[in-house]
């Protein structure tokens, strides 16, 4: 199905491989917030200063979905948004 869906290497999880795929991230994500870490949900919208701040722009600025009406761009990986938590602060 995911072949038809995107190309190859690419899986559709269905009933039981969906739920064994649910239950191995709530168990490691368990693992990790037990371990100390936090876990952080991020937008996957972000604001051309948190695209400066990470260098994607000006670099990739052509290579980025760009909602011009609110000027946001959709983040090519969570290191954009969750860098950004710390922008001015360290």
């Amino acid at each position: 199905m995911g072949v038809k869906i995107t190309g190859s290497g690419f899986p559709v999880y269905k009933g039981k491989g969906a739920k064994l795929q649910r239950a191995l991230i709530n168990y490691f994500l368990d693992k990790n917030i037990e371990a100390g870490y936090e876990e952080v949900i991020p937008p996957h919208l972000v604001n051309e200063d948190s695209g400066f701040g990470t260098g994607q722009l000006p670099d990739k600025e052509g290579q980025m979905y760009h909602i011009t009406e609110d000027n946001l761009y959709l983040i090519p990986t969570a290191e954009v948004p969750v860098t950004n938590i710390f922008r001015d602060v360290i």
